[in-house]
């Protein structure tokens, strides 16, 4: 950020999870965006593989609020960010918005 160093803290493995089980959700959220029936395939680049999921929370009044939490690059993530969007309708407007950030990053080479 502002090109300073960032420093990472490794977290200790969440306990009773399995590598196995970890590495099905990671897929499972890769294909979130990779493959064409995905909820964000809108995500999908040939310059960056991204991974998260979709949602949509219901509001009493108006419009319900849509996201779209993720990490990038998939095989050795640097990001994780998530778009939330109060009473936009539809996840997908989150993902459109996290596709133009996204682009902006790679265009500033910041990913």
């Amino acid at each position: 950020i502002d090109n300073k160093d960032v420093e990472v803290k490794k977290f200790p493995q969440a306990h009773n999870i399995k590598k196995e089980t970890f590495s099905m959700i990671k897929t499972a959220l890769r294909k979130v965006v990779d493959d064409e029936a995905g909820t964000a395939h809108i995500l999908s680049m040939e310059n960056l593989s991204v991974a998260g999921k979709t949602g949509t929370a219901q509001v009493k009044d108006g419009a319900a609020h849509a996201w779209f939490v993720g990490f990038c690059p998939f095989k050795n993530p640097r990001l994780v960010f998530v778009v939330f969007l109060e009473h936009a309708g539809s996840s997908q407007i989150a993902c459109q918005l996290a596709k133009k950030i996204l682009e902006a990053m790679l265009k500033e080479r910041l990913l």
